[in-house]
């Protein structure tokens, strides 16, 4: 029986992917000035807000939709100005989103040559939530998908399609590929 489930895992994952690549409506937005090119189903809107990295407030930008259920959100925070490394930016945030909801997954993730952490949760108005956390070039880079209630579940799909989306400069400055001073995270 587990020799059957493997198999029949991979083909389910294989066309989901194949479906989320080709999902009608979905673009890629691409923001050279924030190093990032993600695909949304409509186009999203962009907010200034604050961030608060060791104690210290930072400037930060939301690019987000709200449709049929569902909040897809990258946040991109600049902590050029805050005393963090790259661990402790990546551990905090993934500790204060620990603090809303239920953790289902917490494991490592990467992008290209960037690594962070994935977080699932469950919220507990009943909403499921998938996000990724990297930091580089002094940024905090938060890209979420949340599943609204009620039936969140059946909408899981979409935001794992949406974080999986995310990608970084493809030819980014060489300083952006070189240890950040302090970083700690590893594949």
């Amino acid at each position: 029986m587990n020799r059957l489930k493997v198999p029949l895992a991979v083909l389910l994952a294989g066309l989901c992917a194949a479906a989320c690549a080709t999902a009608p409506g979905w673009r890629d937005y691409t923001y050279p000035q924030a190093g990032f090119t993600i695909q949304f189903p409509a186009p999203p809107r962009v907010s200034l807000t604050t961030y608060v990295a060791a104690g210290r407030r930072v400037p930060a930008t939301v690019w987000s939709l709200r449709q049929d259920g569902v909040v897809y959100a990258v946040q991109v925070a600049d902590l050029a100005g805050a005393p963090v490394t790259a661990s402790e930016a990546v551990d905090g945030a993934i500790n204060t989103l620990r603090q809303t909801g239920q953790v289902i997954g917490d494991t490592t993730a990467h992008i290209e040559l960037r690594f962070g952490r994935a977080i699932s949760l469950a919220d507990r108005d009943g909403g499921r939530r998938a996000i990724q956390v990297f930091y580089f070039d002094h940024r905090l880079y938060t890209v979420s998908g949340r599943a609204l209630p009620p039936d969140a579940n059946a909408r899981t799909g979409r935001i794992v399609r949406f974080v999986d989306t995310m990608s970084f400069d493809v030819n980014p400055p060489p300083a952006l590929l070189a240890p950040q001073a302090g970083a700690t995270l590893s594949p």
